[in-house]
């Protein structure tokens, strides 16, 4: 049986799959930087959960950025659209709408 039969699934061996499912694979984002290998089955949980290569969105509500899994945490430490922690409540209030002050003893942020 040829591999590109098997590739593009026009076959009816069922262990032929298997096979080719089997065979190691270098992850899709190797042009970012990845050097991950896994069986051929696994690679998309790879991208999905592990990649650290992959592009994934910033979870903070309003942001829109994607940025690569082994950046976020440094995106969200900057994020322009996460919270700011009110000192006087220690709620989290979105940037857009806070105003710095200093001083304040009553949260005039979150009425």
């Amino acid at each position: 049986m040829l591999v590109h039969s098997l590739l593009s699934g026009n076959h009816n061996d069922a262990s032929g799959s298997q096979l080719v499912d089997e065979l190691p694979v270098e992850c899709p984002n190797r042009g970012q930087g990845c050097t991950a290998t896994s069986q051929r089955s696994l690679v998309n949980i790879h991208v999905r959960e592990h990649c650290q290569y992959a592009t994934v969105p910033c979870p903070e509500p309003k942001c829109g950025s994607t940025v690569l899994r082994k950046d976020l945490e440094a995106h969200r430490k900057t994020c322009g659209r996460r919270p700011i922690i009110c000192v006087a409540c220690h709620q989290g209030v979105d940037p857009g709408t806070a105003e710095v002050r200093s001083g304040d003893t009553e949260c005039t942020y979150l009425s």
